[in-house]
């Protein structure tokens, strides 16, 4: 199995959703402490996966806005988050915002995995090199 397509497989598998479901039953300082430190650890995976593949997968001179276009979505996902889930937690409480993070999360994750190259597709750079 290709190393992109195995880290694919290894993003979408791994278990950093599981904090944003336990965190709503988190009751104390300690332990949301805790989840958010095992949530910080677990998000730099798939951003590398992601930067690897726009990058692996650009057309020759392209890389730049490829990777430019994964950076510019980044930042984006990041500053409207928080407003979205303002929104449900004053409309809905603040417990729906965790298990909407972690649907998100699957759904991304689930996205990319439907959508990775077949087995055995290497990107435009693998192929040069």
């Amino acid at each position: 199995m290709a190393t992109l397509e195995r880290a694919f497989d290894q993003t979408l598998t791994s278990p950093r959703v599981l904090p944003l479901l336990v965190l709503p039953f988190a009751r104390d300082l300690g332990s949301v402490l805790a989840v958010t430190a095992l949530t910080g650890a677990l998000v730099g995976t798939p951003f590398a996966v992601i930067m690897t593949y726009a990058a692996d997968h650009a057309p020759p001179g392209g890389v730049g806005i490829a990777v430019g276009y994964v950076n510019t979505f980044t930042v984006l996902g990041a500053g409207l988050s928080p407003i979205l889930m303002g929104i449900i937690s004053d409309r809905w409480g603040i417990d729906l915002v965790f298990p909407t993070l972690a649907a998100l999360s699957l759904l991304t994750g689930l996205a990319f995995w439907l959508y990775r190259p077949p087995a055995g597709v290497v990107g435009v750079h693998q192929a040069r090199a």
